[in-house]
């Protein structure tokens, strides 16, 4: 009990540095520059202590002479020198992740293994919703290592998801779908610019989702992607009713069509199913 706890413990604590490492490659990746040391929005360097989220989310807040920066802060107001709330709860999402998963696959594969894992899934998970939420695109270089992760892990540990084969097949079945309801929305919005004269930018979906999408087949499989195709739908339907009610509630009106990110729902359907797929995929094999 008190291994486990410490393992937790130590978990927990390399989950909120990688959470930090998420938060600097959200800032970085986008914007087409190389990883380096974290920075303030106004462009200074964050010194040590602030490089880590929750720390420089907390103490930015309290003046005190170890916590003053050597660099003059840039114009643009007080609230350029500060880091807002996505930094602290990007880490401590990536740590919930983490301990979540590992909760679950430890007494399957063992508790080092178990602990990477759930390591890089939930660092990943968190990059890139973080950088659909802010930039409204999934960059290809945040895809590529969930990808490769997905199939490393379908191919040597069986024991918590799917097989090879079955992730290949559920990397398929998730791009046709999702491709097919991103080719529907083009047509959609091209109809609606040529019979109501209506611009409406692009399909609710960009091909960012469909390839996170097939991605997320990888990682739950075949037929567990049908599953978290169903529960991305219903929380992407959830999330819309909820942005609707907002706009009403502050700006009594809401204009149709708007289009939000859909990747962090994607990613909450893969990891409902990731927890719960025998239970959710058992009937759709009639077991």
């Amino acid at each position: 009990m008190m291994l486990q706890l410490s393992e937790m413990l130590l978990l927990a604590a390399a989950a909120i540095v990688a959470g930090g490492v998420a938060n600097a490659l959200a800032d970085d990746l986008p914007a087409g520059r190389r990883l380096g040391r974290p920075r303030y929005a106004d462009g200074r360097v964050r010194p040590m202590w602030a490089w880590l989220g929750l720390s420089a989310f907390v103490l930015d807040r309290f003046p005190s002479r170890l916590m003053k920066t050597t660099q003059p802060a840039a114009e643009g107001g007080s609230d350029q020198s500060r880091l807002g709330l996505r930094y602290p709860l990007t880490e401590l999402v990536t740590a919930a992740l983490a301990l979540i998963f590992y909760s679950t696959t430890r007494h399957l594969i063992g508790g080092a293994l178990s602990m990477w894992l759930s390591l890089a899934y939930a660092m990943l998970y968190t990059l890139i919703g973080v950088v659909d939420i802010e930039r409204r695109r999934i960059p290809a270089v945040t895809l590529l290592p969930l990808a490769a992760l997905a199939l490393l892990d379908a191919a040597y540990i069986t024991e918590t998801g799917p097989n090879l084969g079955s992730a290949i097949a559920g990397g398929l079945s998730g791009f046709l779908i999702f491709y097919l309801a991103f080719a529907g929305g083009m047509l959609f919005a091209a109809a609606m610019k040529r019979l109501q004269k209506r611009t409406l930018g692009s399909s609710a979906l960009g091909f960012g989702d469909v390839m996170l999408m097939s991605v997320a087949g990888m990682i739950v499989g075949f037929p567990g992607i049908l599953a978290a195709i169903c529960v991305t739908i219903l929380a992407a339907a959830a999330g819309a009713v909820a942005i609707i009610v907002r706009h009403y509630a502050i700006e009594g009106t809401y204009s149709g069509f708007a289009r939000m990110p859909y990747g962090p729902y994607i990613l909450f359907g893969a990891i409902v199913v990731q927890l719960l797929r025998s239970q959710l995929t058992a009937p759709m094999l009639g077991v």
